[in-house]
């Protein structure tokens, strides 16, 4: 899609300022698995479940990149819970 036919959205930046945005399609993608064990002896598995891109009009970073912000939601696997933290069955 091109930045012309892209759908318009509006992003908040770190600042707390709203801008209007161009949604930037994802081409290709790898969403990969991240493994973590807490100091309560829990583990899990975590990754981004991405919907999309929003490419912020006139916004750039120190280094001169655009600013993006990600329209997405974290999707957790418990591969192994301590019981005591369990909730207790009947």
């Amino acid at each position: 899609m091109t930045d012309s036919a892209a759908k318009r959205a509006k992003m908040i930046l770190p600042n707390g300022v709203e801008v209007e945005g161009a949604e930037v399609q994802t081409v290709e993608s790898t969403e990969r698995w991240s493994e973590f064990t807490l100091d309560d002896g829990t583990v899990l598995r975590l990754k981004m479940m991405i919907a999309s891109f929003i490419r912020a009009d006139g916004q750039y970073d120190q280094d001169g990149n655009p600013v993006y912000a990600v329209k997405g939601a974290p999707q957790i696997t418990f591969l192994s819970v301590p019981q005591q933290y369990k909730r207790k069955t009947q």
